[in-house]
């Protein structure tokens, strides 16, 4: 797969780190993950990310996707969620947040790049409130809604240029880097110049993707911006780089979004018809989320891995010790399924405590 020259120059100026390798697999006993392969608090998984996008991306992949756990908090704005003792009790508006809270992130790994990414959300009100809290001088990136069929064709304009960056400094590409020049707000508040708020009276949501735009982030797209984007992905061929953000393809409802129609699944899913591959995944509910507010799964925390270049991981951490691998897939093959997932689970529990030791 090919990317446009201009972003893999962008890339390749940045210094890569080698990929670490994981433990192989032992007949006698489940295989322990080693500890800096997952990460372990908020710096880590940040510098996780971004090493994975620079290695994708010097790896010339040009259709990428991106899943973190539901309601994740970055830091990037000042509100968090309601706790219950040591429970996060999620809201909506707590999974909106972190949603954009990574597409900020986002933004920030192409500062300073030349590139000027389009970030397309599913609905007038996210990109509004993304322009609130984002508004700041030399803002490298153009924000809109993308609402398939509820926008006249007249709309649908191609990306422009932003201004020039405020400040320097080094990230990705030798931008402001992950949380550069990212402005805090509390509650989406934040006013542009004049007292006005950013946001109002602005862009019109797209109907379509504009085949213009070099660099596409589509913040957890629902099933008609997955329409939107496949048709885009069919236009421009794979030199334009597109970056799904919580696409969860795997949802059955509820508080992970509408189930995906199988046409979507088998586009955007790794190594399916439209190219995609997971750069990173982190997801600490695998098996899936009924509801914001769903009590976490009994018995040690499971979680599934990926990050770019390497095989995707599926780990239980127990109280005491390190993680151990339930599974482990070659990236080639793609993402395990959740029957694939519960299946490993219910065999680990066949194997009891001695099993998990010899």
């Amino acid at each position: 797969m090919m990317v446009a020259p201009l972003l893999v120059a962008a890339s390749c100026s940045l210094v890569m780190h080698a990929p670490h390798a994981l433990v192989p697999r032992c007949p006698q006993r489940a295989p322990v993950v080693a500890m800096s392969e997952l990460p372990r608090n908020l710096k880590e998984m940040v510098a996780s990310l971004k090493e994975a996008m620079q290695l994708s991306l010097t790896g010339r992949r040009s259709r990428l996707a991106v899943e973190m756990p539901l309601g994740f908090e970055f830091g990037l704005e000042d509100e968090k969620a309601k706790r219950k003792g040591k429970t996060k009790v999620l809201k909506v508006d707590d999974v909106v947040r972190s949603d954009r809270e990574l597409s900020r992130l986002f933004v920030g790994m192409f500062e300073g790049t030349g590139l000027v990414p389009l970030v397309l959300f599913a609905s007038e009100a996210e990109a509004a409130a993304a322009k609130r809290m984002w508004d700041a001088p030399g803002l490298e990136a153009r924000v809109q809604a993308l609402v398939p069929g509820g926008a006249p064709a007249s709309l649908e304009v191609a990306a422009t240029p932003a201004s020039k960056p405020a400040s320097g400094g080094g990230g990705f590409g030798g931008g402001g880097g992950f949380g550069g020049g990212v402005k805090k707000g509390k509650g989406g508040k934040g006013k542009g110049k004049g007292g006005k708020k950013a946001g109002e009276g602005g862009t019109p949501p797209l109907a379509r993707v504009p085949p213009a735009a070099e660099v596409v982030i589509a913040v957890a797209p629902g099933e008609a911006q997955l329409g939107a984007l496949q048709a885009h992905c069919e236009e421009v061929g794979m030199d334009q780089l597109v970056i799904v953000l919580n696409a969860r393809l795997d949802s059955a409802g509820g508080a992970e979004g509408e189930p995906k129609s199988e046409g979507a699944k088998s586009f955007f899913r790794d190594a399916g018809d439209g190219g995609f591959e997971t750069s990173f995944a982190f997801l600490t509910q695998p098996l899936g989320v009924a509801s914001a507010s769903s009590p976490a799964p009994e018995g040690d925390p499971l979680v599934l891995y990926r990050r770019f270049p390497e095989e995707w991981v599926f780990a239980r951490k127990p109280l005491i010790g390190p993680p151990r691998t339930l599974l482990t897939r070659d990236a080639a093959d793609g993402r395990p399924s959740t029957d694939e997932l519960r299946a490993a689970v219910e065999k680990s529990d066949e194997g009891g405590l001695l099993g998990g030791i010899f």
